[in-house]
Protein backbone atom coordinates (compact mmCIF):
# COMPACT_ATOMS: atom_id res chain seq x y z
CA UNK A 1 0.00 0.00 0.00
CA UNK A 2 1.18 3.57 -0.67
CA UNK A 3 1.33 6.17 2.10
CA UNK A 4 -1.55 8.68 1.52
CA UNK A 5 -0.49 12.31 1.24
CA UNK A 6 -2.59 15.10 2.76
CA UNK A 7 -3.17 18.41 0.97
CA UNK A 8 -0.76 20.97 2.54
CA UNK A 9 -3.64 23.45 3.00
CA UNK A 10 -4.28 23.36 6.79
CA UNK A 11 -7.99 23.94 6.17
CA UNK A 12 -8.31 21.08 3.69
CA UNK A 13 -8.37 17.39 4.63
CA UNK A 14 -8.25 15.79 1.19
CA UNK A 15 -5.84 12.84 0.84
CA UNK A 16 -4.60 11.19 -2.32
CA UNK A 17 -2.19 8.50 -3.53
CA UNK A 18 1.10 10.18 -4.60
CA UNK A 19 1.86 7.27 -6.97
CA UNK A 20 -0.85 8.49 -9.34
CA UNK A 21 1.17 11.60 -10.22
CA UNK A 22 4.84 11.82 -11.33
CA UNK A 23 7.31 12.80 -8.55
CA UNK A 24 8.07 16.53 -8.56
CA UNK A 25 4.89 17.43 -10.49
CA UNK A 26 2.96 20.63 -9.69
CA UNK A 27 -0.69 19.79 -9.07
CA UNK A 28 -3.87 21.47 -7.83
CA UNK A 29 -5.86 19.93 -4.97
CA UNK A 30 -9.23 18.80 -6.41
CA UNK A 31 -11.03 19.82 -3.18
CA UNK A 32 -9.64 23.28 -2.24
CA UNK A 33 -7.77 24.17 -5.45
CA UNK A 34 -4.46 24.88 -3.71
CA UNK A 35 -1.46 24.41 -6.01
CA UNK A 36 1.69 22.67 -4.70
CA UNK A 37 4.62 20.51 -5.81
CA UNK A 38 5.07 16.84 -4.92
CA UNK A 39 8.38 15.67 -3.39
CA UNK A 40 10.86 14.29 -5.93
CA UNK A 41 10.70 10.91 -4.13
CA UNK A 42 7.21 10.36 -2.70
CA UNK A 43 7.03 8.01 0.33
CA UNK A 44 6.26 4.43 -0.55
CA UNK A 45 5.63 1.30 1.43
CA UNK A 46 5.08 -1.45 -1.08
CA UNK A 47 4.17 -4.92 -0.02
CA UNK A 48 6.57 -7.68 -1.16
CA UNK A 49 3.52 -9.42 -2.52
CA UNK A 50 2.98 -6.53 -4.94
CA UNK A 51 4.02 -7.92 -8.37
CA UNK A 52 5.01 -4.37 -9.48
CA UNK A 53 7.29 -3.66 -6.54
CA UNK A 54 10.42 -5.08 -8.19
CA UNK A 55 9.62 -4.06 -11.75
CA UNK A 56 11.42 -1.25 -13.59
CA UNK A 57 8.54 1.26 -13.46
CA UNK A 58 9.64 4.43 -15.23
CA UNK A 59 7.21 7.40 -15.09
CA UNK A 60 7.24 9.43 -18.29
CA UNK A 61 8.68 6.70 -20.56
CA UNK A 62 7.59 3.34 -21.86
CA UNK A 63 7.80 0.59 -19.19
CA UNK A 64 10.40 -2.13 -19.59
CA UNK A 65 9.80 -5.61 -18.22
CA UNK A 66 12.58 -7.18 -16.12
CA UNK A 67 11.94 -10.72 -17.27
CA UNK A 68 13.60 -12.33 -20.28
CA UNK A 69 11.43 -14.24 -22.72
CA UNK A 70 11.60 -18.03 -22.29
CA UNK A 71 14.07 -19.87 -24.55
CA UNK A 72 12.83 -21.99 -27.41
CA UNK A 73 12.30 -25.61 -26.33
CA UNK A 74 12.50 -28.68 -28.43
CA UNK A 75 9.19 -30.45 -28.79
CA UNK A 76 8.81 -33.31 -26.33
CA UNK A 77 8.45 -36.82 -27.59
CA UNK A 78 5.34 -38.80 -26.87
CA UNK A 79 5.76 -41.83 -24.55
CA UNK A 80 6.07 -45.12 -26.33
CA UNK A 81 2.85 -46.25 -24.76
CA UNK A 82 1.01 -43.47 -26.59
CA UNK A 83 -0.42 -42.29 -23.27
CA UNK A 84 -0.13 -38.72 -22.03
CA UNK A 85 2.79 -38.10 -19.69
CA UNK A 86 1.44 -37.22 -16.27
CA UNK A 87 4.30 -37.53 -13.78
CA UNK A 88 4.77 -33.72 -13.58
CA UNK A 89 1.07 -32.89 -13.32
CA UNK A 90 -0.07 -32.51 -9.68
CA UNK A 91 -3.02 -34.67 -8.75
CA UNK A 92 -6.06 -33.55 -6.83
CA UNK A 93 -5.14 -36.03 -4.09
CA UNK A 94 -1.74 -34.41 -3.59
CA UNK A 95 -3.31 -31.02 -2.83
CA UNK A 96 -0.65 -29.20 -4.86
CA UNK A 97 -1.61 -26.23 -7.02
CA UNK A 98 -0.58 -26.34 -10.64
CA UNK A 99 2.65 -24.45 -11.27
CA UNK A 100 2.43 -21.83 -14.00
CA UNK A 101 5.23 -19.89 -15.59
CA UNK A 102 4.79 -16.10 -15.25
CA UNK A 103 3.77 -14.41 -18.48
CA UNK A 104 5.99 -11.50 -19.53
CA UNK A 105 3.24 -10.35 -21.91
CA UNK A 106 0.80 -9.84 -19.02
CA UNK A 107 3.38 -7.90 -17.03
CA UNK A 108 4.09 -5.61 -19.98
CA UNK A 109 0.36 -5.03 -20.40
CA UNK A 110 -0.03 -4.06 -16.71
CA UNK A 111 2.96 -1.71 -16.83
CA UNK A 112 1.68 -0.07 -20.01
CA UNK A 113 -1.69 0.53 -18.38
CA UNK A 114 -0.07 2.14 -15.34
CA UNK A 115 1.97 4.43 -17.58
CA UNK A 116 -1.16 5.50 -19.49
CA UNK A 117 -2.95 6.31 -16.21
CA UNK A 118 0.03 8.41 -15.06
CA UNK A 119 0.10 10.37 -18.33
CA UNK A 120 -3.67 11.02 -18.15
CA UNK A 121 -3.36 12.29 -14.56
CA UNK A 122 -0.52 14.62 -15.55
CA UNK A 123 -2.51 16.02 -18.49
CA UNK A 124 -5.60 16.57 -16.33
CA UNK A 125 -3.51 18.37 -13.71
CA UNK A 126 -2.04 20.61 -16.39
CA UNK A 127 -5.51 21.43 -17.70
CA UNK A 128 -6.69 22.38 -14.19
CA UNK A 129 -3.68 24.64 -13.68
CA UNK A 130 -3.67 26.36 -17.04
CA UNK A 131 -7.33 26.59 -18.00
CA UNK A 132 -8.79 29.94 -19.06
CA UNK A 133 -5.53 31.42 -20.32
CA UNK A 134 -7.37 34.56 -21.48
CA UNK A 135 -7.96 35.60 -17.86
CA UNK A 136 -5.08 33.65 -16.30
CA UNK A 137 -4.82 33.31 -12.53
CA UNK A 138 -1.85 31.72 -10.77
CA UNK A 139 -2.34 30.70 -7.16
CA UNK A 140 1.43 30.78 -6.63
CA UNK A 141 1.78 34.52 -7.16
CA UNK A 142 -1.93 35.44 -6.85
CA UNK A 143 -1.85 37.58 -10.00
CA UNK A 144 -4.53 37.92 -12.66
CA UNK A 145 -4.95 39.69 -16.00
CA UNK A 146 -8.30 40.66 -17.50
CA UNK A 147 -7.67 41.99 -21.00
CA UNK A 148 -11.37 42.25 -21.82
CA UNK A 149 -11.75 44.71 -18.95
CA UNK A 150 -8.38 46.48 -19.49
CA UNK A 151 -7.16 45.70 -15.95
CA UNK A 152 -4.74 43.42 -14.13
CA UNK A 153 -4.34 42.38 -10.49
CA UNK A 154 -1.25 41.76 -8.35
CA UNK A 155 -1.60 40.62 -4.75
CA UNK A 156 0.47 42.65 -2.24
CA UNK A 157 3.64 40.73 -1.44
CA UNK A 158 3.73 41.89 2.19
CA UNK A 159 0.34 40.42 3.15
CA UNK A 160 0.03 36.91 4.59
CA UNK A 161 -2.86 34.67 5.49
CA UNK A 162 -5.10 35.30 2.47
CA UNK A 163 -6.18 32.43 0.21
CA UNK A 164 -8.33 32.27 -2.97
CA UNK A 165 -12.05 32.21 -2.22
CA UNK A 166 -13.48 29.73 -4.70
CA UNK A 167 -16.21 27.12 -4.65
CA UNK A 168 -19.91 26.79 -5.35
CA UNK A 169 -20.93 28.70 -2.21
CA UNK A 170 -18.16 31.31 -2.16
CA UNK A 171 -18.74 35.04 -1.90
CA UNK A 172 -17.63 35.36 -5.52
CA UNK A 173 -20.38 33.02 -6.70
CA UNK A 174 -23.06 34.49 -4.42
CA UNK A 175 -22.33 38.01 -5.68
CA UNK A 176 -22.22 36.86 -9.30
CA UNK A 177 -18.68 38.26 -9.64
CA UNK A 178 -16.30 37.22 -12.42
CA UNK A 179 -12.85 38.28 -11.24
CA UNK A 180 -10.49 37.33 -8.46
CA UNK A 181 -11.61 36.74 -4.83
CA UNK A 182 -9.85 36.09 -1.50
CA UNK A 183 -10.68 35.26 2.08
CA UNK A 184 -8.62 35.38 5.29
CA UNK A 185 -9.31 32.15 7.22
CA UNK A 186 -8.65 31.42 10.88
CA UNK A 187 -8.52 28.15 12.78
CA UNK A 188 -11.81 26.53 13.73
CA UNK A 189 -13.89 29.60 13.00
CA UNK A 190 -15.39 31.65 10.21
CA UNK A 191 -12.95 33.70 8.10
CA UNK A 192 -11.89 37.12 9.33
CA UNK A 193 -12.60 38.81 6.01
CA UNK A 194 -13.41 38.56 2.31
CA UNK A 195 -12.67 40.67 -0.76
CA UNK A 196 -14.12 40.13 -4.24
CA UNK A 197 -13.56 41.94 -7.56
CA UNK A 198 -15.94 42.26 -10.49
CA UNK A 199 -16.03 43.78 -13.99
CA UNK A 200 -19.21 44.24 -16.00
CA UNK A 201 -19.44 45.43 -19.60
CA UNK A 202 -22.34 47.66 -20.60
CA UNK A 203 -23.23 49.71 -23.65
CA UNK A 204 -23.32 52.96 -21.69
CA UNK A 205 -21.68 54.42 -18.58
CA UNK A 206 -24.20 54.41 -15.69
CA UNK A 207 -24.63 57.45 -13.46
CA UNK A 208 -24.10 57.30 -9.69
CA UNK A 209 -27.70 56.42 -8.85
CA UNK A 210 -27.67 53.43 -11.21
CA UNK A 211 -24.30 52.24 -9.85
CA UNK A 212 -25.77 52.22 -6.34
CA UNK A 213 -28.85 50.33 -7.60
CA UNK A 214 -26.73 47.69 -9.40
CA UNK A 215 -24.56 47.23 -6.30
CA UNK A 216 -27.59 46.89 -4.00
CA UNK A 217 -29.04 44.15 -6.23
CA UNK A 218 -25.74 42.23 -6.09
CA UNK A 219 -25.47 42.55 -2.29
CA UNK A 220 -28.98 41.15 -1.86
CA UNK A 221 -27.82 37.95 -3.59
CA UNK A 222 -25.14 37.31 -0.94
CA UNK A 223 -26.59 38.94 2.18
CA UNK A 224 -29.85 39.05 4.08
CA UNK A 225 -31.25 42.22 5.69
CA UNK A 226 -29.54 44.69 3.34
CA UNK A 227 -31.17 48.13 3.92
CA UNK A 228 -33.24 49.64 1.14
CA UNK A 229 -31.09 52.78 1.19
CA UNK A 230 -27.34 52.38 1.60
CA UNK A 231 -24.88 54.92 2.95
CA UNK A 232 -22.91 56.12 -0.08
CA UNK A 233 -20.59 58.94 -1.05
CA UNK A 234 -17.95 60.04 -3.57
CA UNK A 235 -14.50 58.43 -3.56
CA UNK A 236 -11.78 57.12 -5.89
CA UNK A 237 -11.19 53.62 -7.28
CA UNK A 238 -8.73 52.66 -10.03
CA UNK A 239 -7.96 56.36 -10.30
CA UNK A 240 -11.56 57.00 -11.40
CA UNK A 241 -14.32 58.97 -9.74
CA UNK A 242 -16.16 56.30 -7.78
CA UNK A 243 -18.98 55.70 -5.31
CA UNK A 244 -18.15 54.26 -1.88
CA UNK A 245 -21.03 52.25 -0.38
CA UNK A 246 -21.09 51.08 3.24
CA UNK A 247 -23.35 48.13 4.08
CA UNK A 248 -24.35 45.77 6.87
CA UNK A 249 -26.13 42.43 6.49
CA UNK A 250 -26.22 38.72 7.33
CA UNK A 251 -23.80 36.82 5.10
CA UNK A 252 -25.66 33.82 3.67
CA UNK A 253 -22.65 31.52 3.69
CA UNK A 254 -22.01 31.82 7.47
CA UNK A 255 -25.30 33.29 8.81
CA UNK A 256 -23.12 35.87 10.55
CA UNK A 257 -23.78 39.60 10.72
CA UNK A 258 -21.10 41.35 8.69
CA UNK A 259 -20.17 44.89 7.76
CA UNK A 260 -18.38 45.94 4.61
CA UNK A 261 -17.62 48.52 1.98
CA UNK A 262 -18.04 48.56 -1.82
CA UNK A 263 -16.14 50.72 -4.27
CA UNK A 264 -17.73 51.03 -7.70
CA UNK A 265 -16.66 53.10 -10.71
CA UNK A 266 -17.51 53.14 -14.41
CA UNK A 267 -15.50 54.05 -17.49
CA UNK A 268 -15.95 53.47 -21.23
CA UNK A 269 -18.97 51.24 -20.71
CA UNK A 270 -17.32 49.03 -18.04
CA UNK A 271 -18.33 48.90 -14.36
CA UNK A 272 -15.51 48.08 -11.90
CA UNK A 273 -16.52 46.90 -8.42
CA UNK A 274 -14.69 45.69 -5.29
CA UNK A 275 -16.57 44.20 -2.34
CA UNK A 276 -14.89 43.79 1.08
CA UNK A 277 -16.51 42.58 4.29
CA UNK A 278 -16.09 40.63 7.51
CA UNK A 279 -17.70 39.97 10.91
CA UNK A 280 -18.77 43.37 12.23
CA UNK A 281 -16.88 42.90 15.52
CA UNK A 282 -13.48 42.56 13.80
CA UNK A 283 -13.84 43.96 10.28
CA UNK A 284 -12.32 47.34 11.19
CA UNK A 285 -9.02 45.60 11.93
CA UNK A 286 -8.78 44.63 8.24
CA UNK A 287 -9.44 48.02 6.64
CA UNK A 288 -5.72 48.57 5.97
CA UNK A 289 -5.36 45.14 4.33
CA UNK A 290 -8.51 45.68 2.28
CA UNK A 291 -7.06 48.94 0.94
CA UNK A 292 -3.75 47.28 -0.01
CA UNK A 293 -5.51 44.43 -1.84
CA UNK A 294 -7.86 46.85 -3.57
CA UNK A 295 -4.86 48.87 -4.81
CA UNK A 296 -3.58 45.69 -6.47
CA UNK A 297 -6.17 46.15 -9.23
CA UNK A 298 -4.74 48.48 -11.88
CA UNK A 299 -5.41 49.46 -15.46
CA UNK A 300 -3.21 47.71 -18.01
CA UNK A 301 -0.58 49.80 -19.78
CA UNK A 302 -1.72 50.92 -23.22
CA UNK A 303 0.81 48.54 -24.78
CA UNK A 304 -1.08 45.63 -23.17
CA UNK A 305 -4.47 46.77 -24.42
CA UNK A 306 -3.61 47.27 -28.07
CA UNK A 307 -6.03 44.60 -29.25
CA UNK A 308 -8.89 45.91 -27.12
CA UNK A 309 -8.42 49.55 -28.11
CA UNK A 310 -7.12 49.29 -31.66
CA UNK A 311 -9.33 51.41 -33.98
CA UNK A 312 -11.05 49.44 -36.72
CA UNK A 313 -10.52 52.38 -39.08
CA UNK A 314 -12.52 52.56 -42.28
CA UNK A 315 -12.78 55.67 -44.48
CA UNK A 316 -15.79 56.74 -46.56
CA UNK A 317 -15.84 59.36 -49.34
CA UNK A 318 -18.41 60.79 -51.71
CA UNK A 319 -18.97 59.62 -55.25
CA UNK A 320 -18.11 61.55 -58.41
CA UNK A 321 -17.17 65.21 -57.82
CA UNK A 322 -17.83 64.83 -54.08
CA UNK A 323 -14.94 62.35 -53.85
CA UNK A 324 -12.51 65.25 -53.46
CA UNK A 325 -14.64 67.22 -51.01
CA UNK A 326 -14.66 65.16 -47.78
CA UNK A 327 -13.55 62.09 -45.85
CA UNK A 328 -15.46 60.36 -43.00
CA UNK A 329 -13.91 57.68 -40.78
CA UNK A 330 -15.69 54.87 -38.91
CA UNK A 331 -13.37 53.95 -36.02
CA UNK A 332 -15.57 51.20 -34.53
CA UNK A 333 -16.72 49.28 -37.62
CA UNK A 334 -20.37 49.82 -36.67
CA UNK A 335 -21.43 51.89 -39.73
CA UNK A 336 -22.49 50.12 -42.91
CA UNK A 337 -22.84 51.25 -46.51
CA UNK A 338 -25.51 49.57 -48.64
CA UNK A 339 -24.15 49.95 -52.17
CA UNK A 340 -27.51 48.94 -53.60
CA UNK A 341 -29.15 52.06 -52.14
CA UNK A 342 -28.83 55.44 -53.87
CA UNK A 343 -28.06 58.00 -51.11
CA UNK A 344 -30.36 60.51 -52.82
CA UNK A 345 -33.27 58.12 -52.22
CA UNK A 346 -32.96 58.81 -48.49
CA UNK A 347 -34.84 62.10 -48.73
CA UNK A 348 -32.79 64.61 -50.69
CA UNK A 349 -30.87 64.97 -53.93
CA UNK A 350 -28.10 66.67 -51.95
CA UNK A 351 -27.22 63.55 -49.95
CA UNK A 352 -23.79 62.27 -51.00
CA UNK A 353 -23.25 59.53 -48.39
CA UNK A 354 -25.67 57.47 -46.31
CA UNK A 355 -24.59 54.97 -43.62
CA UNK A 356 -26.60 52.81 -41.25
CA UNK A 357 -25.35 52.47 -37.69
CA UNK A 358 -25.97 48.98 -36.38
CA UNK A 359 -24.50 47.67 -33.14
CA UNK A 360 -26.40 44.43 -33.68
CA UNK A 361 -23.61 43.04 -35.86
CA UNK A 362 -20.88 43.98 -33.38
CA UNK A 363 -22.26 44.39 -29.86
CA UNK A 364 -25.59 42.56 -29.98
CA UNK A 365 -27.67 45.70 -29.44
CA UNK A 366 -31.01 46.56 -31.03
CA UNK A 367 -30.44 50.32 -31.27
CA UNK A 368 -29.97 51.79 -34.76
CA UNK A 369 -28.81 55.18 -36.07
CA UNK A 370 -28.41 56.94 -39.43
CA UNK A 371 -25.57 59.08 -40.76
CA UNK A 372 -25.67 61.48 -43.72
CA UNK A 373 -23.28 63.71 -45.61
CA UNK A 374 -24.84 66.38 -47.83
CA UNK A 375 -23.25 68.84 -50.26
CA UNK A 376 -24.85 72.31 -50.31
CA UNK A 377 -24.04 75.53 -52.12
CA UNK A 378 -21.87 78.00 -50.27
CA UNK A 379 -23.59 80.75 -48.26
CA UNK A 380 -22.69 83.61 -45.95
CA UNK A 381 -23.70 81.62 -42.87
CA UNK A 382 -22.79 77.95 -43.41
CA UNK A 383 -24.03 76.86 -39.99
CA UNK A 384 -27.48 78.40 -40.53
CA UNK A 385 -27.72 76.71 -43.93
CA UNK A 386 -26.75 73.37 -42.34
CA UNK A 387 -29.32 73.71 -39.56
CA UNK A 388 -32.15 74.64 -41.95
CA UNK A 389 -31.38 71.60 -44.10
CA UNK A 390 -31.26 69.18 -41.12
CA UNK A 391 -34.58 70.51 -39.78
CA UNK A 392 -36.14 69.96 -43.20
CA UNK A 393 -35.15 66.29 -43.02
CA UNK A 394 -36.61 65.64 -39.56
CA UNK A 395 -39.85 63.63 -39.27
CA UNK A 396 -42.82 65.78 -40.16
CA UNK A 397 -45.40 66.89 -37.62
CA UNK A 398 -48.39 69.22 -37.54
CA UNK A 399 -46.63 71.14 -34.78
CA UNK A 400 -43.03 72.28 -35.19
CA UNK A 401 -40.74 70.23 -32.92
CA UNK A 402 -38.75 71.90 -30.16
CA UNK A 403 -35.01 71.89 -30.91
CA UNK A 404 -32.64 72.41 -27.97
CA UNK A 405 -28.83 72.55 -28.09
CA UNK A 406 -27.14 70.05 -25.71
CA UNK A 407 -24.22 71.30 -23.62
CA UNK A 408 -22.04 69.62 -21.02
CA UNK A 409 -20.39 66.23 -20.91
CA UNK A 410 -21.93 63.47 -23.02
CA UNK A 411 -23.59 60.55 -21.30
CA UNK A 412 -23.72 56.86 -22.04
CA UNK A 413 -21.29 54.42 -23.56
CA UNK A 414 -17.90 55.73 -24.63
CA UNK A 415 -16.46 54.37 -27.88
CA UNK A 416 -13.88 51.66 -27.24
CA UNK A 417 -11.11 53.57 -29.00
CA UNK A 418 -8.63 56.09 -27.65
CA UNK A 419 -6.83 59.15 -28.89
CA UNK A 420 -9.43 60.17 -31.50
CA UNK A 421 -9.70 63.96 -31.57
CA UNK A 422 -12.58 65.60 -33.53
CA UNK A 423 -11.55 67.20 -36.82
CA UNK A 424 -14.52 69.58 -36.81
CA UNK A 425 -16.74 71.12 -34.13
CA UNK A 426 -19.73 68.92 -33.29
CA UNK A 427 -23.10 70.38 -32.27
CA UNK A 428 -25.72 68.28 -30.43
CA UNK A 429 -29.51 68.66 -30.50
CA UNK A 430 -32.44 67.18 -28.65
CA UNK A 431 -35.54 67.28 -30.85
CA UNK A 432 -38.82 66.88 -28.97
CA UNK A 433 -42.31 66.49 -30.45
CA UNK A 434 -45.22 67.60 -28.30
CA UNK A 435 -46.91 64.68 -26.60
CA UNK A 436 -44.39 62.14 -27.96
CA UNK A 437 -42.18 59.82 -25.93
CA UNK A 438 -38.47 59.17 -26.44
CA UNK A 439 -39.09 56.50 -29.07
CA UNK A 440 -40.27 59.35 -31.33
CA UNK A 441 -38.10 62.23 -30.08
CA UNK A 442 -34.69 62.49 -31.74
CA UNK A 443 -31.06 63.11 -30.84
CA UNK A 444 -28.91 64.75 -33.55
CA UNK A 445 -25.24 65.59 -34.00
CA UNK A 446 -23.80 67.60 -36.89
CA UNK A 447 -20.66 69.35 -38.15
CA UNK A 448 -19.89 71.52 -41.20
CA UNK A 449 -16.97 72.06 -43.56
CA UNK A 450 -16.43 74.69 -46.29
CA UNK A 451 -14.42 73.55 -49.30
CA UNK A 452 -14.26 74.39 -53.03
CA UNK A 453 -17.26 76.70 -52.88
CA UNK A 454 -19.45 74.09 -51.16
CA UNK A 455 -20.77 73.47 -47.67
CA UNK A 456 -20.31 69.87 -46.55
CA UNK A 457 -22.68 68.90 -43.73
CA UNK A 458 -22.27 65.66 -41.77
CA UNK A 459 -25.10 64.76 -39.41
CA UNK A 460 -26.27 61.69 -37.50
CA UNK A 461 -29.60 60.89 -35.88
CA UNK A 462 -31.09 58.34 -33.47
CA UNK A 463 -34.09 58.15 -31.13
CA UNK A 464 -33.83 59.79 -27.71
CA UNK A 465 -34.51 56.37 -26.22
CA UNK A 466 -31.22 55.12 -27.65
CA UNK A 467 -29.22 58.21 -26.73
CA UNK A 468 -27.31 56.46 -23.88
CA UNK A 469 -25.96 53.96 -26.40
CA UNK A 470 -25.38 56.29 -29.34
CA UNK A 471 -24.54 59.82 -28.16
CA UNK A 472 -20.75 59.49 -28.05
CA UNK A 473 -20.68 57.27 -31.12
CA UNK A 474 -22.61 59.83 -33.15
CA UNK A 475 -20.26 62.55 -31.91
CA UNK A 476 -17.24 60.44 -32.88
CA UNK A 477 -18.17 59.82 -36.52
CA UNK A 478 -19.60 63.33 -37.05
CA UNK A 479 -16.36 64.82 -35.75
CA UNK A 480 -14.28 62.96 -38.35
CA UNK A 481 -15.54 65.17 -41.18
CA UNK A 482 -12.47 66.66 -42.91
CA UNK A 483 -10.90 67.49 -46.24
CA UNK A 484 -9.10 64.64 -48.07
Amino acid sequence: MSMPMKCPNPNCYFQFDPRTVPPGAVIACPQCGMQFQLPTAPPQAYSPANPLADSNLNFGSAPVASEQPPPNRAPSKKPATGKRKTENIPSEESGEAPKRRPSSGNLKFILSGVAVVVVICAVLSALVIFKDSKNFFSRNNQDAKYENYLVSFSFPKDLDGWVPDEGDNSGKVLLGANMIAFRKPRDNDTPLGYIVFQGKQMEYTPAEAELVSITTSALNKAFEEIPGELDSGPDKYLGLDAVRINFRGVYKQTNQTCAGVVYVAASKGIIYTSYAWGPEQTVNDLQGEFAKIRDGMQFLPIADTTNALKPLKKDYRGKGPAYKLFVITDHEAIWYLDRNVDPKSRGSEFISLYLEGDLNRKLNQRAAAEFFVVILDAAADPKAVAEDFIKSQLPKSDIEPEVAVVDGEPIGAAPKVIGIEPQTTVTRWKVRYRGADNTVNKFVTYSTLETDGKIVVAYAICSMKDMPVWEQRLMLITGTLRKP
